[in-house]
């Protein structure tokens, strides 16, 4: 059983809304599952009843579960109307005519990554799973990928052969829910030398540094990804820009 910190500086209620959101998201509990109620997540948890309720309202505002008076908390299917808004890697280059295929390069634990961590809405010393994969475009490597999530995710998909898999496919058949949206930075950078080892291209020629975060529906960060996409072989489109105001480290 996950645990509230009491010595965190992250309020009670929202780190009990993202005990429970992971027993939705990780399959423990299934659509029509009836939650505690308020007072068993007191009992359980040693909270105040205003935090159990705050928590179990912000979870029904963002799509987890339906509360219903006189019988309790019960977890929505959030597949219903579930229509797939973004694509990965993989979905978006097949669908421009070019063969796509994927990698993977080396899966470890790592710990440290604060930042990364704070998108994640997880505790600073929470340990992360990373994957870093190699894209092919017409069997030609034309990006290299980080990707961090979760330890509870990472050891889902560790289940999984993901060899050649759609991560954001991934996501989904473990999340039941797909990825709704994505918040992105596209930077300028020079190769470094592994870099250009790796994607066949020159060092210090100029390339693209992308971060993407992906969210579920209800603003549930799921994945942080740092890639280096080669300019040759991509372009991205956006409406609104602003100036850099830190440095980007490389991969």
């Amino acid at each position: 059983m996950n645990k509230i910190d009491k010595t965190s500086s992250t309020p009670f209620y929202k780190q009990l809304r993202l005990i429970l959101q992971d027993y939705i998201l990780l399959g423990d509990w299934n659509p029509g599952y009836l939650l505690p109620t308020e007072q068993d997540l007191c009992d359980t948890y040693g909270i105040s009843r205003i935090t159990a309720r705050k928590a179990l309202d912000d979870l029904a505002q963002a799509g987890f579960i339906e509360r219903i008076q006189g019988k309790g908390s019960i977890v929505k299917d959030r597949r219903k109307n579930a229509i797939p808004q973004v694509q990965g890697f993989n979905e978006s280059t097949n669908s421009s005519g070019r063969k796509a295929r994927t990698e993977l390069i080396s899966k470890e634990l790592v710990y440290g990554l604060s930042d990364i961590n704070k998108i994640l809405e997880l505790d600073e010393n929470e340990p992360l799973w990373s994957y870093r994969r190699l894209g092919y475009v017409n069997e030609v490597p034309a990006v290299l990928m980080n990707h961090y999530v979760s330890k509870k995710l990472g050891d889902k998909m560790n289940e999984y052969d993901l060899r050649g898999k759609s991560f954001f496919s991934m996501y989904e058949k473990i999340l039941k829910s797909p990825i709704a949206s994505l918040e992105n930075v596209v930077v300028a950078v020079n190769a470094s030398a592994e870099m250009a080892k790796i994607l066949g291209i020159a060092e210090h020629s100029a390339q693209m540094w992308f971060r993407g975060i992906a969210y579920l529906e209800g603003d549930i960060p799921v994945e942080v990804n740092n890639s280096i996409f080669r300019a040759d072989y991509y372009e991205f489109k956006t409406t609104l820009f602003r100036p850099r105001r830190e440095e980007v480290g490389q991969i």
